[in-house]
């Protein structure tokens, strides 16, 4: 469907208008895909044959998903597997809105209620993270007593300490994390902040006091490391409100990724960066085309999906060697558009999903590192309701620990659910 740039603009005023345009879109696009594909009618997933659903964790009356594609819901002995449970809502909830925490045990597989939280959201949930590689110790965001917490807890002993802001990423000690402001984030960002309450935009387009903030878990300290000025330097005069978007420490914790995004001429603009944990030794790896998904491969490269400066304009897979302009193309052409991608744990093999195509199915695929060939695990249906904000759910694939199974959440049974997929007979 193409319109003019000033129909468009005012459609994108106009909330209603622009829903109703937008379902249209996809009403047509499905329609034109089954006219192609009849096969495909009422079908739900489809898994390559060397693939099997070994596990799925529900709720009847909520949503049960885990969150981002950079972490693992499995603990270090794989046997426990975290989850959130959330209501049944159509739009993006607020501190009202309570989630559960609960973890199934591969023991018994029965799941568990441990917790609750009132600072989640549809793309991260409430960053549920494990802490200890020794004990079943985890992490998670929280709005408590009017602000918004990180809560460490033990699954049986219960919480050990209440930290007094929020996490976004934690090094592997567990000893320190990196956070940003999770309020502005929603304003600019919906679907990876959380409430506002009564914070307001305005013109607070690059706030002296805001940006990349580190947290001292052992002393409770927290501190402004990066501030907006300083990582917008040379462009905040052509532009209007900046933020910071997915953190993400190196394995080892000694450097950390982050995008600086912003607004120009009405449209979305990325860098990427990296820094020391302290905030120094700032640089910049990428400042013009686009940026959206990265992981680290090891402690010196990063894999982004991004569009680079004088390419055709689409996104593919590079790796950026950090502190240095070496890039290098992943995949080719198997490995074309955005998605979610991460490492297996012996480094050989690139699991990643894409978005809704025409028909409405999200794939799940995985690309290996020494044979240069791509595998396709599954795709699997998105409702139309579940393609775009707020509702939108991506699969975001994860490992387990030992690089067997993949964890995803899907909606193809019309709410969401947690998927674990055995991909052992497909790696051999």
């Amino acid at each position: 469907m193409v319109v003019s740039e000033g129909l468009d603009r005012i459609i994108r005023k106009n909330d209603l208008l622009f829903r109703s345009v937008r379902r249209l879109y996809f009403v047509m696009n499905d329609c034109l895909y089954y006219l192609k594909n009849p096969k495909d009618i009422g079908k739900k997933y489809e898994l390559n044959e060397n693939v099997s659903i070994s596990s799925m964790i529900q709720n009847p009356r909520r949503h049960v998903f885990f969150g981002y594609y950079d972490k693992s819901p499995w603990d270090s002995s794989e046997r426990y597997l975290l989850y959130l449970s959330v209501p049944l809502l159509g739009a993006h909830p607020t501190k009202e809105n309570k989630g559960i925490i609960g973890y199934l045990d591969n023991a018994d597989g029965k799941q568990h209620v441990i917790g609750k939280t009132r600072a989640w959201n549809w793309q991260q949930g409430c960053m549920l993270h494990w802490v200890d590689e020794k004990s079943p110790v985890f992490m998670y965001n929280d709005h408590r007593d009017g602000r918004y917490v990180t809560v460490i807890q033990h699954i049986h002993q219960g919480i050990r300490k209440v930290f007094p802001y929020p996490f976004y990423t934690v090094n592997k000690d567990g000893t320190e994390a990196m956070s940003l402001n999770f309020k502005r984030l929603h304003h600019l960002r919906q679907g990876y902040g959380y409430d506002p309450g009564d914070y307001k935009l305005q013109e607070k387009y690059i706030p002296s006091d805001d940006g990349i903030f580190r947290l001292d878990l052992k002393d409770e300290k927290v501190e402004l490391i990066l501030p907006l000025t300083e990582i917008s330097k040379g462009i905040g005069d052509k532009s209007k409100h900046h933020w910071v978007n997915h953190i993400k420490y190196n394995p080892s914790g000694d450097r950390v990724v982050f995008l600086h995004r912003y607004i120009s001429n009405g449209n979305r603009s990325s860098r990427m960066f990296t820094m020391k944990p302290d905030g120094t030794d700032l640089y910049c790896l990428l400042d013009r085309g686009f940026v959206s998904h990265f992981t680290w491969k090891n402690d010196e490269e990063i894999l982004a999906t991004s569009g680079m400066p004088g390419d055709d304009g689409s996104s593919k897979y590079y790796l950026f060697e950090d502190k240095s302009d070496t890039v290098t193309r992943i995949g080719k052409d198997s490995l074309r558009g955005d998605g979610h991608p991460s490492f297996s744990p012996d480094g050989r093999w690139l699991l990643t999903d894409t978005y809704p195509d025409q028909g409405g199915f999200r794939k799940l695929m995985i690309y290996d590192l020494e044979d240069d060939e791509k595998h396709d695990i599954g795709r699997f249906y998105n409702p139309i309701k579940y393609r775009h904000d707020p509702l939108e759910c991506d699969l975001h694939p994860r490992w387990d620990r030992s690089g067997e199974r993949v964890c995803v959440d899907s909606v193809h049974e019309g709410r969401r659910k947690m998927y674990i997929l055995d991909v052992c007979e497909l790696l051999k």
